[in-house]
């Protein structure tokens, strides 16, 4: 896709997944031998700053409250918000991902009651330790393909739609609701779901129960959803410094 669109300057870069990958040297000189790419993989800090910057730029003005915006991936869910001076960011990454929730609690289809409960109580403790500091009642945003999934099953979309999804309100309500159903049906069902892509049904009622922790645990109203993320942020600063 590059080469048919002639790109002629490529920023790769790697996250949790490649942090905690034992054979990421292995992964890198296969990337670097194929195509000449430098596979740069970033820190939390890093992940955390690009996507706060790509997803306030649309959303907040001057006279706003400083938004939380949180980052769920497949390994951890970044959390950024500025700090009380505007000076600088406060961050931190928790391993609260929905590849590795899934994998660590969920193991039967629909997962049971014990197993949610248990997720639960995972993430909470987490929120509890680590984000103590943290200000409560603001604005949410979220980005990336949990909270965009769920945006879209919320807009019944028939396909992925960007423009669409991006700005979409999804009221803690809604997302308790929609955990709710996620986590009742069975996979085969989750797949047919308008609005989620067959590829994310797998790990979505992870991702899903894990946001509503996170709604509980900020006191929130809801998630103001950004189609925005790393990608947007690697566009505007490719050479972002930690």
């Amino acid at each position: 896709m590059c080469r048919a669109l002639d790109v002629d300057r490529v920023t790769l870069v790697g996250t949790e997944a490649c942090r905690r990958a034992h054979n990421i040297a292995h992964l890198a000189q296969a990337i670097h031998a194929r195509f000449a790419w430098h596979l740069d993989v970033i820190s939390p800090q890093q992940e955390a700053t690009l996507s706060y910057r790509a997803a306030v730029r649309d959303f907040v003005h001057t006279d706003d409250a400083s938004p939380v915006v949180i980052d769920p991936g497949g390994g951890s869910t970044e959390f950024i918000v500025q700090s009380e001076t505007g000076e600088s960011l406060q961050m931190a990454s928790l391993l609260i991902g929905s590849v590795i929730l899934t994998e660590t609690f969920l193991k039967h289809d629909p997962p049971t009651s014990a197993e949610i409960q248990a997720l639960q109580t995972h993430v909470t403790a987490l929120l509890h330790t680590h984000l103590a500091e943290f200000p409560k009642q603001r604005p949410l945003i979220a980005l990336a393909g949990t909270a965009t999934s769920l945006a879209a099953i919320d807009l019944t979309l028939d396909s992925y739609d960007g423009a669409r999804v991006q700005g979409h309100p999804v009221s803690r309500a809604r997302l308790n609701a929609l955990t709710d159903q996620l986590c009742r049906l069975p996979l085969a069902q989750r797949q047919t779901l308008t609005g989620l892509h067959p590829d994310r049904a797998p790990v979505l009622p992870a991702g899903a129960l894990a946001l509503a922790c996170i709604m509980s645990f900020f006191d929130c109203d809801g998630y103001l959803t950004s189609d925005r993320g790393l990608r947007y942020g690697l566009l505007s600063e490719p050479n972002i410094e930690n």
